[in-house]
């Protein structure tokens, strides 16, 4: 597996890695509007899946207000071993998918005077 170990300054910020055919990104950014983050980030993300019999996943190990100046080294190794991800995103739209044929199912249920029993399971 490709991992990157990032860091700042000197200082490491994450080493992130997905397996398979994810994909791994580092994304450095200078957006002068963006007043929420600063106008300089850097961005440390990967997704996984493939849309059609796996949902996208998509992760994010670092995200960084960058200051002028900064030093951002970012090593590209095979065989380390990366951090755990600080968000993971499912794809909105196979949960939305999901609740869909639930939906459908009930309706046709209820066409069919049948009973639906829903466990925990």
């Amino acid at each position: 597996m490709i991992t990157f170990e990032v860091s700042r300054n000197g200082r490491e910020l994450c080493t992130a890695g997905v397996p398979g055919d994810g994909i791994l990104s580092a994304i450095l950014s200078s957006v002068p509007k963006d007043q929420s983050t600063g106008p300089l980030t850097l961005e440390i993300g990967g997704v996984t899946g493939n849309g059609r019999d796996e949902p996208y996943c998509h992760m994010n190990w670092c995200r960084e207000a960058l200051e002028v100046g900064d030093e951002i080294v970012i090593r590209i190794t095979k065989s380390g071993q990366p951090d755990e991800p600080i968000e993971v995103h499912k794809d909105p739209a196979e949960e939305i998918l999901l609740e869909g044929k639930k939906m459908t199912a009930r309706k046709l249920c209820e066409q069919l005077g049948w009973k639906i029993v829903e466990t925990t399971d």
